[in-house]
């Protein structure tokens, strides 16, 4: 039985509804289960705040048992050189803000305009407070595109080499 050009359009357009049908099933079923990771993330991410913010709060305290009664200012008036942070944490250490409870990100870089990304990042290390070795490992993870490709090349160059830079 030989088809008609009419009838093998009637049988792709049905097909096609069916494949068409699919898709929408597939991408309601998707949505779906991306709505629910999305859910439990948030979950596990407010979680990882509140224990956090214990935690800070049980630092804090801890800060505060250990000053001595002739350190604690007498006067209930804040002292002018103690302030608020943008981050929510106060100084109670020479006026200068704790922005460890800042929420500051390490500036990324692509490979282009080195020294203004060199002057952000030892910004973000001195804020930071962080020590050499956490420098190279907070470095590595900015780097993208060229300057993350000089990278890898470079560290796996230095691994194979005796010691030679």
């Amino acid at each position: 039985m030989v088809m008609t050009l009419m009838e093998r359009v009637g049988v792709m357009e049905g097909k096609m509804e069916e494949l068409h049908q699919d898709v929408k099933l597939n991408m309601e079923t998707m949505k779906s289960e991306i709505r629910g990771q999305i859910t439990t993330l948030l979950e596990k991410f407010n979680w990882m705040a509140d224990k956090w913010e214990e935690q800070e709060r049980g630092r804090k305290g801890k800060e505060l048992e250990e000053v001595k009664p002739s350190e604690v200012p007498q006067s209930s008036e804040k002292s002018p050189v103690s302030h608020e942070g943008e981050g929510g944490g106060s100084s109670e250490k020479g006026g200068r803000p704790d922005y460890r409870t800042r929420r500051l990100e390490m500036p990324v870089f692509d490979g282009s305009d080195p020294d203004a990304w060199i002057f952000r990042a030892e910004r973000y290390f001195s804020v930071n407070q962080m020590a050499e070795d956490e420098r190279m490992e907070a470095t590595a993870v900015c780097f993208e595109g060229e300057a993350l490709a000089w990278f890898h090349w470079k560290k796996n160059a230095g691994s194979s080499q005796t010691g030679m830079d």
